[in-house]
């Protein structure tokens, strides 16, 4: 395997430190997967169009690590509704109404 260039060492580097903005609990079950996925995108981006490329992947990942990483400790994944557990989410007060409005509000952020 080829050594990758220094600005995907560092991108991935940025992106560790990054990752620590979430909770232990879910940095355990999916840090190591959002790491190999974002290098993955950084060797793409660096292949596509250089170091530039890397440099706003890491921008991106940085914004949406401070819109992400503060509400996963208000409300870990972990308690996201499933498929037959919405009467025990609406029982501890997390409805659809919720979900919707989650939703709502990722397209307007996206727009």
């Amino acid at each position: 395997m080829t050594k990758d260039p220094a600005v995907i060492v560092l991108a991935e580097r940025w992106f560790r430190l990054l990752v620590r903005a979430y909770p232990a609990s879910f940095r355990e079950e999916m840090g190591d997967a959002m790491v190999e996925a974002f290098r993955d995108r950084a060797r793409d981006a660096h292949r596509q169009s250089g170091a530039i490329s890397v440099l706003k992947l890491c921008v991106s990942a940085t914004v949406d690590t401070i819109r992400n990483g503060p509400g996963e400790h208000l409300r870990p994944a972990s308690l996201w509704p499933r498929s037959g557990e919405w009467r025990r989410l609406a029982r501890i007060g997390l409805t659809g109404d919720d979900l919707r409005q989650d939703v709502r509000y990722s397209i307007r952020v996206l727009l």
